[in-house]
């Protein structure tokens, strides 16, 4: 089952889907299938959370360009691509790369606000 288009406007549906996105990823099981099937939707949706990936359309867990912005939070996303992914070690590669590039960066970010909260506190 899917949830219908409000008023038959695909667009409507995409917001509505991605903040019940933000309270639980299985939100998307009542997706229609021709918004799990389109490309701006399900990119905004792994960046939203990177478990969405398994609700994409097969086209799509077959797309580099997707799989890799959901692996970019976490490599383990390739787990719900298409079997020709999962089986290519240099994309696993590169995944891993950007993954912990990620944490990198996200952990520098954290510091810093560790360090000015820290300094607020001192003053």
């Amino acid at each position: 089952r899917s949830l219908p288009f409000p008023g038959g406007r695909p667009g409507a549906d995409s917001d509505m889907l991605l903040v019940a996105l933000r309270q639980h990823v299985g939100a998307l099981a009542f997706a229609p299938p021709a918004l799990l099937d389109d490309q701006a939707f399900v990119l905004r949706a792994v960046r939203e959370d990177w478990q969405a990936l398994r609700h994409a359309s097969e086209r799509l867990r077959a797309d580099r360009g997707v799989v890799m912005e959901a692996a970019r939070q976490n490599a383990a996303a390739v787990n719900f691509a298409a079997e020709a992914i999962q089986r290519d070690s240099d994309f696993l590669h590169e995944a891993l790369l950007h993954q912990q590039q990620a944490d990198h960066q996200r952990r520098a970010r954290a510091l810093a606000l560790a360090e000015a909260a820290q300094e607020r506190e001192n003053v």
